[in-house]
C-alpha cells in the first residue's frame, strides 16, 4: 500500500503537515469534529448498513479491507438518500471509519466499480488524508495565505491519484 501513494502527494503532505499555520487548523479542526454528532446525523438521515441488511455489500467492504489493511478497523456503512453519485469516507480519533454512499451511486455500480469507490474512500484513511482536511482548511477565513491555498489545493488533487490507486488496487480493473 506504501509503495503505490503517489510520491509527489506524500511529499506535499508531509511539507504540509509539517507547517506550523496549517497543523494548527487542521488541529482545531479535528477537535471540533464530533464523531457522535457525525454518527447521529447519519443514523437520523441514512440507512446504517448491517449484513443482516445488505449481505453482498458487507462481504465487498470485507474483501476491500483485507486488499486494503484495514482489517480489524470498525468499519460503519450508510446508504444515504440521494440521486448525486457521491461516496465519502470520515475517520476519527478512536480509528472508527464511516462510510457513506449515495443511493444514486449504489443503485448503479457494477460489483468492480464498488470495489474500487471502496478502495478510493479507504485509501483517504490509509494514507491519513483525514488529518488535513483541505477545504476545512481553505474555508477558514485568514487560516491561510495565498501560496498554502495553492499548496493545499495541488496536495488535495494529488491525494486523489493516491486514493485512486488504492481503488485500482481493490479492483484490479484499469477499465473500471
Amino acid at each position: 500500500i506504501g509503495r503505490i501513494r503517489f510520491d509527489s502527494e506524500r511529499k506535499l503532505y508531509d511539507s504540509l503537515c509539517g507547517d506550523r499555520l496549517i497543523s494548527q487548523v487542521a488541529e482545531g479542526l479535528r477537535k471540533s469534529n464530533e464523531e457522535d454528532a457525525h454518527r447521529r446525523r447519519l443514523l437520523a438521515t441514512a440507512l446504517r448498513i448491517t449484513d443482516r441488511i445488505i449481505p453482498a455489500l458487507t462481504e465487498r467492504i470485507a474483501l476491500v479491507q483485507k486488499i486494503a489493511h484495514l482489517q480489524g478497523r470498525e468499519v460503519e456503512t450508510f446508504i444515504y438518500n440521494s440521486p448525486q453519485y457521491s461516496a465519502s469516507c470520515m475517520c476519527f480519533e478512536n480509528d472508527a471509519v464511516f462510510l457513506m454512499i449515495s443511493s444514486g451511486l449504489y443503485s448503479t455500480l457494477t460489483e468492480r466499480e464498488l470495489l474500487f469507490v471502496v478502495g478510493h474512500e479507504f485509501g483517504h484513511i490509509l494514507y491519513g488524508h483525514h488529518l488535513l482536511p483541505a477545504r476545512a482548511i481553505l474555508a477558514q477565513r485568514g487560516a491561510c495565505d495565498a501560496g498554502r491555498a495553492l499548496k493545499l489545493m495541488a496536495w488535495a488533487r494529488r491525494a486523489e491519484i493516491s486514493a485512486d490507486r488504492v481503488g485500482l488496487l481493490c479492483c484490479q480493473d484499469l477499465d473500471v
